[in-house]
């Protein structure tokens, strides 16, 4: 019997489903990890979060910074040693900064994650801060914000958080060219100190317990502040506001409208983010 392809197949709707559950380990007070280790892959992914975005930056952009610089050398190795253990094992470190927090991602081989974790670990405990590789990253930001501004999505995407929020919250604030002046390697070991601090740790994959008890461990031993202190921020209601740029040149239109909604510690957060999805993730 030949297949008719004229005809479509049947279609049909998943009414349920159920998702694989996470082992939760809570290290200390503020500090938990969770373990999923039901992958088919021969990978492992090791996330690192914490507390460090712009929330919490004194010094603004220094959370960006910071995060980036996590992986431009240790105690015992330059950046490029760095990068080149990381890629004789063909393992790669993802480095990653928000408004609320910053996280740093490891990905490795199951038969390799031996050894690039001990090395991951140094990056997190022990990292140098050069000032030549902060001088480098600070210009390929700038060079970058330069090209940014010449898109209408970008303008548009700034002054949109800007009104909801106002140019002073961590919200609605971003990192211009004259504040790259306040960011040096004190104020980003300052930054580092003070919030680098471990709030979740997510292993997916197989890992040999001994290895993930250690690195646990390791992780959960600090003697840093603690990095859950409340910052106050302006959080009055922004008045409605509508604000036309005009572009000459450009042959493209950006359009944002938004209003403030629930945040993260509202019981629907999770519900509602889940139906943002559905309805396109915007």
């Amino acid at each position: 019997m030949s297949l008719n392809r004229a005809i479509a197949p049947p279609y049909t709707i998943s009414r349920s489903f159920s998702l694989p559950k996470a082992t939760r380990l809570l290290l200390k007070e503020n500090f938990a990890a969770y373990t999923f280790d039901k992958v088919q892959q021969a990978l492992v992914k090791v996330d690192v979060v914490y507390r460090a975005g712009r929330w919490h930056e004194e010094t603004r952009g220094v959370s960006h910074f910071t995060s980036q610089m996590l992986e431009k050398g240790t105690r015992e190795k330059s950046a490029s040693q760095v990068a080149e253990w990381f890629d004789r094992f063909g393992a790669h470190v993802e480095t990653s900064s928000g408004a609320d927090y910053a996280s740093v991602s490891l990905y490795s081989l199951t038969d390799k994650i031996s050894n690039v974790l001990p090395l991951f670990m140094e990056l997190l405990k022990a990292p140098s801060f050069p000032e030549d590789e902060l001088e480098l990253l600070k210009s390929i930001y700038l060079q970058n914000l330069q090209v940014n501004k010449e898109k209408n999505s970008y303008v548009a995407g700034q002054l949109i958080r800007k009104i909801l929020f106002g140019e002073n919250h961590p919200y609605g604030s971003s990192v211009e060219e004259q504040d790259l002046l306040s960011v040096d390697t004190s104020s980003i070991r300052s930054f580092y100190q003070q919030c680098y601090e471990p709030a979740y740790i997510f292993i997916t994959g197989h890992m040999p317990e001994s290895l993930m008890a250690q690195f646990l461990q390791e992780m959960s031993s600090t003697d840093k502040k603690n990095s859950d202190a409340i910052h106050q921020h302006d959080h009055s209601q922004r008045a409605s506001e509508n604000i036309y740029v005009r572009k000459e040149g450009s042959i493209q239109t950006s359009i944002r409208i938004g209003t403030r909604s629930i945040n993260r510690a509202h019981q629907d957060y999770f519900a509602f983010l889940l139906a943002n999805h559905l309805l396109g993730g915007f």
